[in-house]
């Protein structure tokens, strides 16, 4: 996990996003460490249903579309894993324009 996005535009936003649809943006506002856990997971128990929705909100709130390769490169299964995919898309269509 890229330290420097903890606390930034794009996980406040991520934040508010898990707090939305979940109501669970506090949990990694307030606890860093759930940050790297599975969100199908046992502490979490979202579906593989609601992924899918978080994928297509995710690409939405950040004006973004996010490359197959770099889903299975980061695997969208943690909220860190989310983040640096937000971060990684925003920043190469930075660098091509």
């Amino acid at each position: 996990m890229n330290q420097s996005l903890i606390g930034s535009a794009y996980d406040k936003k991520l934040c508010e996003l898990f707090d939305k649809l979940f109501s669970m943006g506090n949990y990694f506002a307030d606890d860093v460490s759930l940050r790297s856990e599975n969100l199908l997971g046992s502490k979490f128990h979202l579906t593989p249903r609601d992924l899918l929705w978080l994928y297509f909100k995710v690409q939405k709130a950040f004006d973004i579309q996010i490359p197959h390769q770099t889903l299975a490169k980061y695997k969208f299964l943690t909220y860190n894993g989310i983040l640096n995919i937000i971060n990684d898309v925003k920043t190469s269509s930075k660098k091509a324009v």
